[in-house]
């Protein structure tokens, strides 16, 4: 669904409504949503959140837990068993992907308060290049390449898609990650990149053509 969504499918279509209610019915089973102890794994849920909003709008009631959720989460900047229950960047971007598809208008105060949140952690308090955010293990190595797609990670330029979705290109940060896109781009105009889990996408979309054409039309939506 989130690569369906990725690739623009029309949310509208038949087999999107299908698959959104399929999970729907499927994530209504799962007792994290109503867990009000803590919460975890947000860049799952912010993907489910994307997804979903772009199918069903926000007013589907059967959205409000995954919202709630997400808001909760990124409130408490995705903390994380599987970082130590550091913050975890990877989960305040999915849940940044989430949230920045609810119109400005649309969202509620607790919406707002939680982007901000995510945007001062990613943007204003670590260094979004060199990814020094708290974490045990190295930093992953896709978060400085150039990646399509990506699925529960996240790298600079997926940030910078969302920060172009919240109006936060201003911030240091992302003007720092501007330049540096900027950097990345070939003499033809074009950009390149990988595809990190080629086996677990459609050969389509694992050539390098067809993922150099998705990094440079995703840099271009961001930079132009």
């Amino acid at each position: 669904m989130l690569l369906l969504h990725e690739l623009g499918l029309d949310p509208q279509h038949p087999a999107m409504q299908r698959g959104a209610h399929f999970m729907l019915d499927c994530l209504e089973k799962d007792i994290r949503l109503f867990n009000k102890k803590g919460t975890y794994w947000g860049c799952l849920w912010g993907n489910v959140l994307r997804y979903q909003l772009a199918c069903q709008g926000l007013a589907h009631e059967r959205l409000q837990p995954i919202l709630e959720y997400v808001v909760q989460d990124l409130c408490n900047l995705s903390r994380c068993p599987y970082n130590d229950g550091l913050p975890c960047a990877w989960g305040v971007v999915r849940a940044l992907y989430g949230l920045a598809l609810i119109p400005e208008e649309e969202r509620s105060a607790p919406v707002r308060q939680a982007i901000q949140l995510g945007l001062k952690f990613l943007l204003e308090d670590y260094d979004l290049l060199r990814a020094d955010y708290p974490h045990v293990e190295k930093v992953h190595p896709t978060w400085s390449k150039l990646s399509f797609p990506l699925f529960y990670q996240a790298d600079v330029l997926l940030v910078l898609r969302i920060a172009k979705e919240l109006h936060a290109l201003h911030l240091p940060q992302a003007r720092r990650a501007l330049d540096w896109l900027h950097s990345q781009r070939h003499k033809n105009g074009t950009w390149s990149g990988g595809s990190p889990y080629q086996k677990q996408t459609w050969p389509l979309l694992a050539k390098d053509d067809s993922i150099s054409r998705w990094i440079t039309l995703h840099a271009l939506s961001v930079l132009l």
